[in-house]
């Protein structure tokens, strides 16, 4: 997961300042709900979602989507 996590991080540099920083937010958010003890489906999913969006709009022509 650490290695996924470094590998979209390493790629933000690519895109606009507004959704790198939403990007990385989102991923954390994630990632620290997968971590927890009590997971969350609904905010893995939402968060997958948001991220999906952002990267449909923001990745196109970038090496990231």
């Amino acid at each position: 997961m650490n290695r996924f996590i470094k590998k979209i991080k390493d790629k933000l540099s690519e895109l606009e300042k507004n959704n790198a920083i939403t990007i990385s937010e989102t991923v954390d958010i994630i990632n620290d709900e997968l971590m927890g003890a009590e997971l969350k489906k609904k905010v893995v999913r939402n968060g997958l979602k948001l991220l999906q969006l952002i990267c449909g709009k923001a990745c196109a022509g970038s090496s990231i989507g």
